[in-house]
């Protein structure tokens, strides 16, 4: 996972994201097997000195490697 920003105007921010994901499903004897990945995960954004949710958003995850770029 990465993660950078760029500072826009009127104190705006462009949050660039790039994760990879994987998903298993573990069978009868205990064995873990990656499946197709098909579902949602929710991408937050926090302020640096406190809780404050900036960004907090579900995305739909339909492949491994994913890329984003919020403002």
């Amino acid at each position: 996972m990465s993660a950078s920003y760029n500072t826009l105007s009127d104190h705006q921010y462009q949050i660039s994201l790039e994760i990879e994901t994987s998903k298993y499903r573990q069978d009868t004897e205990g064995k873990e097997n990656e499946i197709p990945i098909n579902g949602w995960i929710e991408i937050g954004v926090y302020a640096k000195d406190s809780n404050e949710s900036l960004y907090l958003n579900k995305h739909q995850i339909t492949t491994q490697k994913q890329r984003w770029k919020l403002v």
